[in-house]
């Protein structure tokens, strides 16, 4: 029934987590397969694999790329048939406070398994195949000229070097100069922007976005597609396990977490100006 997918970040020992994971299930009574990835099987064709074997629960224990990941092909395979769980390891802040499971606190992880709590939860679609369970980040080294174009009602143009993307369809947009850029296409759509700041926000059902040159888009910090794309909202799309209520964790970890440069600001996940630039620079390796 349950089939575990261990792929933590680096500065993680896996067998250490594979032993506590089994330490850990087989007297709670939600024992079952655990694959751990390696370079000669991947994370995505464990995740394949499960789904083959006839599996109704898949559990990424991980990161926040594993996460992404195996949401993205139960989306594409099985949504419908399968529930999907979360032991966060070094996954940042985002899926510890979705899950109501503190980072690398496999026993807090593995004691909400055991409850099996189904809550349906929205995900965005980027393109065609690739969905995004946390936050998208669509970044360039330089401000280029985007459209923007809101559930084929509106257009929008603008320019920026970096836009964040949440994963209930909110668009922040950093722009070169709010007042003067946007302040006559966003009245028409009932925002508003100042001069004090220096974003935007921007929300629909679905939005597509063209840049005058390709610029990549990122989710947990590697490129899953390229302007133009487009992102669409899907509601109650995955049955995700999580807490019957979700409350602030103080545990001991099973595992020291690594730091996070992430923070947060006007409620709205956004990534730190240094990390956006070490995100680009990757992807002019891909």
């Amino acid at each position: 029934m349950y089939y575990y997918i261990i792929d933590p970040p680096k500065g993680l020992q896996t067998a250490k987590i594979a032993q506590r994971l089994q330490e850990l299930v087989t007297p709670m009574g939600i024992s079952g397969e655990i694959s751990i990835a390696t370079p000669a099987r991947s994370a995505e064709e464990l995740t394949y694999m499960g789904i083959d074997k006839g599996y109704t629960t898949l559990i990424a224990v991980g990161g926040e790329e594993l996460a992404n990941t195996v949401a993205t092909i139960l989306m594409n395979e099985s949504r419908e048939k399968i529930a999907f769980g979360i032991i966060p390891l070094n996954a940042g802040y985002l899926i510890p406070s979705m899950i109501g499971v503190a980072n690398n606190d496999i026993r807090m992880g593995v004691e909400v398994i055991k409850q099996r709590h189904l809550d349906l939860v929205d995900l965005v679609q980027i393109g065609t195949k690739r969905f995004m369970f946390t936050e998208a980040v669509i970044a360039a080294a330089r401000k280029v000229k985007m459209i923007l174009e809101i559930d084929q009602l509106y257009k929008v143009e603008l320019e920026a070097d970096y836009l964040h993307l949440s994963n209930d369809l909110i668009l922040t947009v950093q722009a070169a100069d709010p007042q003067t850029m946007f302040k006559k296409t966003l009245s028409l759509i009932g925002l508003n922007a100042s001069a004090e700041s220096i974003s935007s926000q921007f929300h629909g059902k679905q939005m597509r976005l063209v840049a005058h040159e390709p610029v990549p888009v990122l989710v947990a910090g590697q490129v899953v597609a390229k302007t133009p794309t487009t992102f669409t909202r899907v509601q109650g799309a995955l049955k995700l396990i999580t807490p019957r209520a979700i409350l602030p964790q103080k545990t001991i970890n099973d595992f020291p977490q690594k730091p996070t440069t992430r923070t947060i600001e006007d409620q709205s996940a956004r990534i730190s100006y240094d990390t956006h630039k070490e995100l680009y620079s990757r992807t002019q390796d891909q």
